[in-house]
């Protein structure tokens, strides 16, 4: 990696860095103005935001937890001893139960293509990937009748639950696409975060096999004018997030076609497993 391209990849990470410092504040400046209920919560919300963990030595970067599906072939150790199948948990080991409510702060695309036991190539937005370059152009995602394209296109949404207690990223990819879809369809202006909205699963029966798939629905309820400030202010953290992830994909896409992929922040792929803990670019919000 050239000099200029590690100059650039350190001034780019402060900025974002800086960007990250400043929604916190703001957020923890609204927790100030707001009743002693509400303000105590969005307070909670703010820590979830901080990297620092009191034992813990060396760098450390905040992990939005991920919301997963237990499902009746998941072998992943970080599933609750209690989950049941079908059931939601979380990617910190945390029980979710059979259904979420949230309310959506941000929304990207994503693709995900996987080789035989490590992710090959990913796009955060679903316009560029990593190995493969333009994702409309790239061979691996187009539709073929009756076969599953090699790359897959989802949604992935940021989200914070209902209550205002937990900030979660939830990934519909595959058979779930369609439930990020489906919330897509239904927002309603001025913001993603006008309306709250239920996730929870189905259990598919085919090809002698069974497995759950995400499903999505509103829950009917519109946002308060409070917890609109609450998201306006969350989504300013999770934007900066996410467009650091973004560029930290997109160097290392030029590092690939450089031959340099080993080196700087997110190295190669690795093996992992449908439920495992995935080394992809997202893990950086």
């Amino acid at each position: 990696m050239s000099d200029t391209t590690e100059t650039t990849s350190l001034v780019k990470t402060e900025e974002f860095d800086a960007r990250i410092a400043t929604s916190v504040s703001t957020l923890e400046a609204l927790a100030e103005s707001l009743d002693d209920g509400l303000g105590s919560k969005v307070l909670d919300l703010a820590r979830l935001t901080q990297p620092g963990i009191k034992g813990m030595e060396g760098e450390q970067r905040v992990k939005i937890p991920t919301v997963r599906v237990r499902q009746p072939s998941s072998t992943s150790d970080v599933i609750p001893e209690d989950c049941k199948n079908g059931q939601l948990f979380d990617s910190q080991g945390n029980i979710l139960g059979d259904s979420l409510s949230f309310i959506p702060v941000l929304l990207h695309e994503m693709r995900q293509k996987w080789g035989e036991d490590a992710m090959d190539c990913q796009s955060l937005d679903g316009i560029t990937g990593t190995r493969y370059g333009s994702c409309e152009a790239c061979p691996y995602g187009r539709f073929v009748q009756g076969a599953r394209p090699d790359c897959s296109k989802g949604f992935s949404y940021f989200v914070v639950t209902e209550d205002l207690t937990a900030l979660y990223r939830i990934n519909f990819m595959k058979s779930s696409a369609k439930a990020g879809r489906n919330i897509k369809r239904l927002i309603l202006p001025p913001a993603l975060w006008s309306r709250s909205f239920s996730v929870s699963t189905e259990k598919i029966s085919a090809n002698s096999r069974n497995y759950y798939e995400l499903k999505t629905s509103p829950t009917g309820r519109r946002t308060d004018d409070e917890t609109m400030k609450v998201c306006d202010a969350l989504h300013a953290y999770y934007q900066a997030r996410y467009h650091q992830a973004l560029f930290f994909s997109e160097l290392f896409a030029k590092r690939l076609k450089e031959g340099d992929a080993g080196a700087g922040t997110s190295g190669t792929p690795v093996e992992i497993s449908d439920d495992s803990e995935v080394l992809d670019f997202s893990e950086n919000m």
